[in-house]
């Protein structure tokens, strides 16, 4: 995770130390450790950082990742489904309802992704997907969703 940017980044400094004919090698030189180092940077802080996906509290759900936000009226039903992409699996949570807050790019790939996996159109709006190390779990944000709402619909499909 972090060897291979700072190789490329190495590679960037050998560029910008040798002299080369013609002009675009500091140029990409420049870009090279820019782009690796910032990789080298923000991949083990992404992969092990423990992002929080999803707030559920008692004013309802929101996810700044997800780019949404739920008033506890507002919300019909969370579903919760199971996804296999190859040999891994993605665990994605659908609210259903209508948001307060909702940015126009994410529920776009909401609809995309709302295609892909077993949940109503309707939930395209909200939706987040875990991946390792993301903060609650599934099962935290459920019972959460169950203590500070009992009344709304929780569909589990995960396998």
């Amino acid at each position: 995770m972090i060897v291979g940017p700072l190789v490329f980044v190495a590679l960037g400094v050998g560029m910008l130390l040798m002299p080369t004919e013609g002009g675009g090698g500091p140029v990409i030189a420049v870009l090279c450790i820019a782009f690796f180092g910032a990789c080298a940077v923000l991949g083990p802080w992404m992969l092990f950082g423990k992002p929080e996906i999803l707030r559920v509290d008692p004013s309802g759900i929101t996810s700044q990742r997800g780019g949404f936000a739920f008033d506890w009226p507002a919300v019909a039903a969370v579903y919760v489904v199971t996804q296999r992409a190859g040999h891994r699996k993605h665990v994605h949570l659908a609210v259903d309802g209508a948001p307060h807050v909702s940015r126009a790019f994410m529920r776009r790939l909401g609809r995309i992704n709302s295609m892909l996996v077993p949940v109503p159109p309707s939930a395209s709006a909200g939706t987040v997907t875990w991946g390792p190390g993301t903060a609650p779990s599934v099962d935290e944000a459920l019972a959460a969703i169950h203590a500070f709402a009992p009344h709304i619909p929780i569909h589990d499909r995960r396998w």
